[in-house]
């Protein structure tokens, strides 16, 4: 059992906790009902009316289970910053990728977590399973998907997080993306973190971006975040930011370039919020091009 973890004893507990009936939560799963679009290329599934309501008092409950120091997606007080501060000033960061995350999370494992490492009784299981899944996986866009997600792969990133251990280097975790951190030869351990990474059911991605190594003489990058000496904004990202605003100098005002300049404006603070003097003077710049 983890801490944390609410004791939920029987179905009509479950009902309490999320304060529904039992033939409400039953006709939910049974026709449940998402909003369906693409965002980025990725399919998103949101949960509609009733079924959100449920998720999202779901999601409070399992929030409050208590996950380790080195998983960084979708917890509270952590973030893609809070993981890239793992991994500053090392030798060699080594990025990994669970492919097709959200949808290679089955309803199995899902089951399996609640009913086995959970201890949750077995028709408890049974419903909150079918409470957080859609057509067969975990559907992105679902309040309940990350704390869930984070919760089947914790046994996966236990071991690997032991296997960072054995050579003295840092791992972290945010949702689908994993780091290593550590000597120059990390990159031989890539065979034995693909292989945990199958036997516990998942595929890593075999995308090359998604499976680098990168060493102390070019730039390192976790989670969109610069480490090599400290918190930066990676060199690709601020080249882009700066095309950006040379395509919005000179042009008329219209309503589709006031939300390119809102997206910059955007991407700006965040450049800020890694590094002040950098997205101060990319801010100064695109007001001075932009009136």
């Amino acid at each position: 059992m983890l801490r944390g973890a609410p004791q939920i004893r029987s179905v009509r507990h479950l009902c309490r906790l999320l304060r529904c009936k039992k033939t409400d939560l039953q006709r939910i799963c049974a026709n449940p009902r998402y909003h369906k679009f693409s965002h980025k290329g990725r399919p998103i599934s949101e949960p509609l009316g009733e079924l959100r309501v449920l998720q999202k008092r779901a999601q409070y409950l399992l929030a409050k289970i208590d996950v380790p120091e080195f998983m960084h997606g979708g917890i509270k007080r952590r973030s893609p910053l809070t993981n890239a501060r793992l991994h500053i000033g090392k030798a060699a960061v080594l990025n990994f990728d669970i492919k097709q995350f959200f949808p290679s999370v089955k309803p199995r494992h899902i089951y399996k977590m609640f009913y086995e490492y959970l201890r949750f009784p077995a028709d408890v299981a049974h419903w909150l399973t079918k409470l957080v899944t859609f057509k067969g996986q975990l559907p992105q866009g679902a309040p309940t998907s990350t704390v869930v997600a984070n919760l089947v792969i914790l046994p996966l990133c236990r071991r690997l997080k032991l296997l960072a251990s054995k050579h003295n280097s840092d791992y972290g975790q945010f949702v689908d993306d994993g780091t290593f951190s550590g000597p120059l030869y990390l990159e031989n351990l890539r065979y034995l973190i693909e292989k945990i990474i199958r036997q516990e059911d998942f595929q890593a991605s075999p995308k090359p971006h998604k499976r680098r190594t990168r060493y102390y003489w070019e730039e390192q990058v976790v989670n969109g975040v610069g480490v090599n000496k400290g918190i930066t904004v990676p060199q690709e990202k601020l080249r882009l930011i700066q095309e950006q605003i040379r395509t919005l100098q000179g042009r008329s005002w219209t309503t589709g370039f006031e939300n390119e300049c809102q997206s910059v404006r955007g991407r700006i603070l965040w450049a800020r919020s890694l590094d002040e003097k950098k997205g101060q003077k990319l801010m100064q710049k695109l007001n001075s091009g932009v009136r």
